[in-house]
């Protein structure tokens, strides 16, 4: 592993950028995406989500400029997928694509497939990310409607690399199934369903220490 690089916390006013590098939804869920932006101005404002394409090229590209972008304070990916496999190339063997990774250290956030980004940007560039909500699933449902997960990302991504984020709390509350707008109208503002969190089980009782690593279990094996 290489050293670790710590981005810098996302500052009040921030930008924002959405970025597709696997599955692409945004015309499709555009009202979704557009909730996604509304909710994280409701919490917090702010005036970006940039998007750009759609091939392996443009999806590249667009992670890039994400990057590179001065204005950009944090990325956040509109959704996970199963194709974020074919950026690896570029991101494991372009050496100006790296260089440019490297030279701009940022708040990263997506799940799922993702993964395959998270442990490709730590590989080549030891930048630190966050496996975290994204904007369509997320972020998308109805301003308001998942509090908890938008106070504690911007909680997690707003502190210094220096600052320990504390004890992470259990939701009391979680949506057991996908937003309507997931399930065929795109423009549906029912609310989701939320249910009581059952509470956590032991598996086995004890303590550890160490650095953790992880990610959406099938895709690190398929990586």
């Amino acid at each position: 592993m290489l050293s670790p690089v710590i981005p810098r916390a996302l500052v009040p006013g921030g930008t924002v950028a959405f970025i597709s590098p696997s599955a692409r939804l945004n015309t499709v869920l555009e009202p979704a995406l557009l909730r996604a932006k509304t909710t994280l101005k409701i919490f917090w404002t702010s005036e970006a989500a940039q998007t750009i394409s759609e091939s392996i090229s443009h999806r590249v590209s667009e992670l890039l400029a994400a990057f590179r972008d001065s204005e950009v304070g944090a990325i956040l990916c509109t959704i996970g997928g199963n194709t974020a496999t074919e950026l690896l190339p570029s991101l494991l063997r372009d050496a100006d694509v790296i260089a440019t990774l490297k030279a701009n250290p940022k708040v990263f956030v997506g799940y799922s497939d993702i993964t395959t980004l998270h442990w490709a940007l730590a590989a080549t560039t030891g930048l630190r990310t966050f496996y975290g909500p994204t904007a369509l699933p997320e972020l998308g449902a109805a301003p308001n409607a998942m509090p908890f997960t938008v106070d504690n990302l911007l909680r997690t991504i707003t502190k210094s690399g220096t600052v320990p984020l504390g004890p992470l709390t259990q939701s009391e509350m979680y949506a057991p199934a996908l937003s309507a707008y997931f399930l065929g109208d795109a423009a549906s503002m029912e609310p989701q369903t939320l249910v009581p969190t059952p509470r956590r089980t032991w598996l086995r009782r004890g303590t550890a220490t160490g650095q953790l690593f992880g990610g959406c279990l099938p895709v690190v094996v398929r990586l």
